[in-house]
This record gives structure tokens, sequence and C-alpha cells, in this order.
């Protein structure tokens, strides 16, 4: 994919938040964003399963009622991400920096039921929810 490709992706899904017409959810699934620099990012509700976001910085980013489904998150800088009702199935977060990270509302965990240390072994222990 393309940078045009993606910001036009990007684009449109902004639309479809705001609910404009001629706009579309973006489907961004399987595809291999690492080592970019995605800050700020709309990405809520979101088709993302399998997407690989390792090595990225992901600062205020919103993946609020994404599929995230089996996404890798690996060393990412994500203070102040928003992954508030989120499918994190089979997500991996290893070595991501997490300070600031909403998970408030209903996150949508394996079963049975983990908790968020078990999810996210190097996460601060500050966040409430």
């Amino acid at each position: 994919m393309t940078p045009d490709e993606f910001l036009n992706i990007v684009c449109r899904h902004e639309r479809f938040v705001n609910g404009w017409v001629g706009s579309a959810r973006a489907d961004l699934s399987h595809q291999d964003f690492s080592g970019m620099r995605l800050t700020s990012v709309n990405l809520q509700n979101a088709q993302l399963r399998g997407i690989n976001f390792s090595d990225c910085d992901l600062t205020g980013a919103d993946f609020s009622g994404a599929d995230l489904f089996r996404a890798q998150f690996e060393r990412s800088i994500s203070p102040a991400t928003n992954f508030s009702g989120a499918d994190l199935r089979g997500a991996r977060f290893g070595s991501a920096t997490l300070s600031g990270v909403s998970f408030s509302g209903r996150v949508h965990a394996p079963r049975p039921a983990i908790s968020l240390v078990q999810m996210f072994p190097t996460a601060p222990l500050c966040w409430r929810g």
C-alpha cells in the first residue's frame, strides 16, 4: 500500500466516522505499518484484523471500537491511545509503551477472560477502568 492509498483510506474513514455521504469504513486488515509514525490517527470502528503496528509511534491514536483481532503492537509507543471498546482478542503488546492508554468501556478479551496485567505484562500499572 502506498502512502497516498493509506491517506485516502484514512480520509474516507474520517468522513465515515463523522457520518458524511460518500465515506467508507476503513479496512486495513493484514497490512504492515511497522515502524511508521501514525500519531493522532483516527481509526475508531475500523477493520484492522491482523494489522502490524510493531515499532510504531501511535501517540494519541483512536482505536475505540476497532476490530484489532490478532493485531501486533510489539515495541510500539502508544501514550494517550484510545482502545475503548476495541476487540483486542489475540492482540500482542510485548514491550509496548502504554502509559496513559484508555481501555475504558468493554474491551473484548480472549476467553476465558484474563486480566489486563496478563494481557499487557510490560504496561505500567496505573490505569483505571
